[in-house]
């Protein structure tokens, strides 16, 4: 009798473990996780890049999709913070290290993820999440677009509307990192932590103090002096004035402040002229047809023999 009843309850509990066993999600260093990881950092390269200004056009980009196929992911140092058995899930860590055509060196960054069984019933039967807001991946969706929109210009694909081509523009040329410093064999500008300008430790005459912040955006040699375009970032009623700094072996010279409060902007230099670029602007709490129709208009500055105008009239 106890043979008969033991057998049952062996094999009953010999089933239990097998499907306990089978519901257990990969580990962190496991193969598939690393390929189902790879495949997320991508797809959130591709997410990221989408909720850019103007980056609902990527899905259908060819060279978006290119350059996205062309990033390689290095994984190392894969270590688990441990398996939760209640919630079937496994805490993971990483180092990435990414790389590809239009990308610059980066440092490696580590990033966490889990790997968590699901009730589904079919395969894989676990479900890969990355935890954390990666800035790499912030950063790559940014380099996405830039890269794409520069052979986008390239290729004459101009039939974007102008504020848009401005901003990719503007995007492309801009660096992957932001400096509070730039040096010119003339000597250094710099930001203080009370957001003034300074040359060569100094503060500018006159004095240039950021709203919310200084930057330095552009960087040009125009008949012997250094130029530097400087943006001073303001708040939703104004996101932007500019700034031309001329520096030679005289000193710092400072254009006077200008724009349209725009922050979207275009420079080129043609022989010894700056042109800058700029949309219309009206504010955030007019009417969006409004918005729309200053954002049309074109406003063009000049710096030529160190006169800065306007649409062709000196300021």
């Amino acid at each position: 009798m106890h043979r008969l009843v033991l057998a049952p309850i062996l094999g009953f509990f010999t089933i239990l473990t097998i499907t306990a066993c089978q519901s257990k999600p990969p580990t962190c260093g496991d193969e598939s996780t690393q390929t189902e990881l790879r495949k997320a950092i991508i797809e959130e390269i591709e997410k990221k890049a989408s909720q850019l200004p103007f980056g609902e056009h990527l899905a259908t980009n060819q060279n978006f999709q290119i350059f996205l196929a062309g990033i390689k992911i290095t994984l190392s140092e894969i270590t688990s913070d441990g398996y939760n058995a209640e919630a079937k899930k496994y805490s993971c860590q990483t180092k990435i290290n990414i790389s590809g055509s239009g990308i610059p060196d980066l440092p490696s960054e580590k990033i966490s993820f889990s790997n968590q069984s699901t009730e589904d019933s079919g395969p894989p039967g676990w479900v890969l999440q990355l935890n954390d807001n990666t800035p790499l991946v912030s950063k790559l969706a940014q380099i996405a677009l830039n890269v794409s929109s520069a052979q986008n210009s390239s290729n004459g694909q101009s039939n974007l509307p102008f504020v848009e081509r401005l901003y990719l523009a503007q995007q492309a040329a801009k660096n992957t990192d932001s400096s509070q410093s730039v040096t010119t064999p003339f000597g250094t500008l710099s930001i203080s932590d009370e957001k003034k300008l300074l040359f060569n430790g100094v503060p500018t005459d006159p004095v240039l103090e950021g709203n919310s912040n200084l930057s330095f955006l552009d960087k040009k040699s125009l008949n012997g002096q250094s130029v530097i375009l400087v943006q001073n970032t303001g708040g939703t009623a104004c996101p932007a004035t500019f700034t031309f700094v001329q520096l030679s072996a005289a000193g710092a010279k400072l254009s006077k402040e200008f724009g349209t409060c725009s922050d979207l902007y275009q420079l080129e230099q043609v022989g010894g002229k700056l042109t800058l670029t700029l949309p219309g602007f009206t504010g955030p709490y007019e009417p969006e047809s409004a918005q729309q129709q200053a954002a049309k208009k074109k406003v063009i500055y000049t710096l030529e023999g160190g006169v800065l105008s306007e649409d062709g009239k000196p300021m």
